[in-house]
């Protein structure tokens, strides 16, 4: 049960609200300080699983850091539409800013980390756009009201993109998208690696298979129902997958089976369940000689293939060229027959005026190319 608003005490290091962050309305929870990292001592090293995904409150408190650093807008800046456009060289700069407090066991987290840095920078715009910005507040009050850690020009940026055509439509999209969402779970700010941590930690060091570890985190922890329809119709559509599953295979193996069958292509979310989608290292370190060696052929074909394509558009438009060359040849040819003609014509007018007892062939010899319309003498 929640404590009364009025039995709690504030403490004595925090910080002072200032007018700009009072709010109407209920008391919400404010933006993460990481009041955790206070008095630490060296690193903290962080557990991870297989997929080095975090796991255990060191995962968390790393999330929480990672996320402190993207709100504050520097060095990464937050009024960079794509990611891709971020500077490398600052993104090295925050690598090196979270490993002067965290050390990982799995060297494979530190690659967690760098695809953490683009989804915690994405949700940082998307809670200050929910928090701070009112499409219906005049433009010049809404440059005034903005986050007090954040930078002027980045914020006005940002609000300059929101109410953008572009900005608009994005966001009409991303509603729609949203609507269309029928399987959620129930983890909030808990991972699936860590959920699976724990549930490892109460079967005894047994890990749980991917089956179970939908039901655990898209259930109610009140009475254990779904919470929603389409959850329970996966789970009634799995077990009935496990049911007729041959007698020999194991259970562990069958409800993998029946979670893959199922849910694997209708599920969405930023962490795999338990490295559904594992990362490539993963993949070619448990991949046999005869396999890694039949995809190096494909990938040499395919660069062949594309070799092979590049030099045949290279080919094609050079003929193309030569055969606008052809064309205007053609065309300055057909331009000179014109003229040739059109002087033809000139002179066969002329021999009306042209003493007529001369030979058709001697006037020929005295007609002159460059001044065709001047008679001879």
């Amino acid at each position: 049960m929640r404590r009364p608003l009025r039995n709690r005490q504030v403490p004595a290091n925090a910080p002072p609200v200032g007018p700009e962050q009072v709010q109407d309305g209920p008391r919400r929870r404010g933006p993460t300080i990481g009041r955790g990292l206070e008095g630490i001592q060296g690193h903290m090293t962080v557990a991870a699983n297989d997929e080095g995904q975090p796991t255990g409150k060191e995962g968390h408190a790393l999330s929480q850091h990672i996320g402190k650093i993207m709100r504050t807008g520097d060095p990464i800046r937050l009024d960079i539409l794509d990611w891709r456009d971020v500077n490398k060289d600052h993104i090295e700069i925050v690598m090196d800013m979270i490993e002067t407090d965290f050390k990982y066991e799995n060297p494979l987290t530190k690659s967690w980390v760098r695809s953490k840095l683009n989804i915690l920078w994405k949700s940082a715009k998307c809670r200050l756009k929910e928090k701070w910005h009112d499409h219906k507040r005049p433009l010049g009050e809404q440059y005034l009201h903005k986050p007090p850690n954040l930078d002027p020009t980045q914020w006005k940026n940002l609000v300059n993109y929101w109410r953008s055509d572009e900005g608009m439509d994005k966001r009409e999209t991303n509603c729609n998208n949203r609507k269309k969402l029928r399987i959620y779970h129930r983890c909030g700010r808990k991972s699936f690696a860590r959920a699976e941590a724990d549930e490892t930690r109460k079967n005894g060091g047994v890990k749980p298979d991917k089956m179970t570890m939908f039901v655990v985190t898209h259930t109610s922890t009140q009475d254990d129902q779904p919470i929603a329809s389409p959850v329970q119709e996966l789970v009634e559509e799995m077990q009935e997958q496990v049911n007729q599953a041959p007698e020999d295979m194991q259970v562990y193996d069958a409800r993998n089976l029946a979670f893959k069958e199922v849910v694997g292509g209708v599920v969405h979310c930023s962490e795999p369940m338990r490295g559904l989608v594992p990362p490539r290292a993963i993949i070619r370190q448990f991949q046999d000689a005869a396999t890694r060696e039949a995809l190096a052929k494909a990938e040499l074909a395919q660069k062949a293939a594309e070799e092979a394509a590049k030099k045949a558009i290279e080919e094609a438009r050079d003929a193309q060229e030569r055969l606008r060359i052809v064309e205007e040849g053609r065309k300055d040819d057909k331009e000179h027959l014109a003229r040739m003609q059109a002087q033809i014509n000139a002179l066969l007018l002329s021999r009306q005026d042209l003493n007529m007892s001369q030979p058709f062939t001697t006037l020929l010899t005295q007609f002159d190319p460059e001044r065709p319309f001047e008679r001879s003498t």
